[in-house]
């Protein structure tokens, strides 16, 4: 049975925490033995650009790597959304970094090359602004954030059962009942972690990929 488990578009309560918005003390020391604990335990792995720059700070292209930022007053922060005690910590510069490729280990690009294919549909490419990693010992899922050069912005998902095994993108289109949300997908972390799509009405959620169970 594959790990995967999507959901249809269920209403639930927004994540109350995000990246910008977190009033947590910054840590900037992990340890090796924090990282492994971290890792397994069961988070959503909110990662962004955060500083100031002349133009804009944000993920330079990611078709080299997902991990830099586009200035040097500008740095990679990843807050941890979930449950126990290291919720809502933010770790950036070298903690952040060793996180980072702690959770991608063997799954070397996290999924750039798919997202590159993605974005070759669009006139203009858009610019990602924040990404999102969840991942459990049968399950790893990137959620990439996208803004276009008119401010739209959506997102994508990418997930596999595990390294070397079918990658599967799920997006969620359409429009919400409540007009105050918006159709994305959105992880849900447990044992296994599922994807859903944030809101009820003519929101659906799409999936490419091998045949599931197939």
């Amino acid at each position: 049975m594959l790990a995967l488990v999507l959901l249809g578009c269920q209403k639930k309560n927004e994540l109350k925490s995000g990246p910008r918005e977190a009033k947590h003390k910054t840590s900037t020391q992990l340890s090796r033995m924090e990282i492994q604990s971290i890792k397994d335990h069961g988070y959503e792995f909110v990662v962004t650009c955060e500083g100031s720059c002349d133009e804009e700070c944000v993920f330079v292209d990611t078709g080299l790597n997902i991990q830099e930022c586009s200035c040097d007053g500008c740095h990679v922060e990843v807050m941890l959304v979930g449950e126990g005690p290291s919720e809502g910590r933010i770790l950036t510069d070298g903690a952040a970094h060793r996180l980072l490729n702690t959770l991608i280990g063997d799954y070397e690009d996290a999924f750039l090359g798919e997202l590159q294919n993605y974005l070759s549909a669009y006139d203009e490419k858009p610019e990602v602004t924040q990404y999102s990693i969840v991942r459990s010992p049968s399950f790893f899922g990137v959620r990439y954030h996208l803004r276009e050069g008119d401010g739209t912005e959506e997102t994508v998902t990418f997930t596999a059962q595990g390294p070397g095994h079918p990658t599967y993108t799920v997006t969620c289109d359409g429009g919400c009942d409540d007009p105050t949300e918006s159709c994305r997908e959105r992880f849900i972390v447990g044992a296994p972690p599922q994807v859903e799509c944030t809101c009820e009405g003519t929101c659906a959620m799409k999936i490419s990929g091998p045949p599931i169970g197939g």
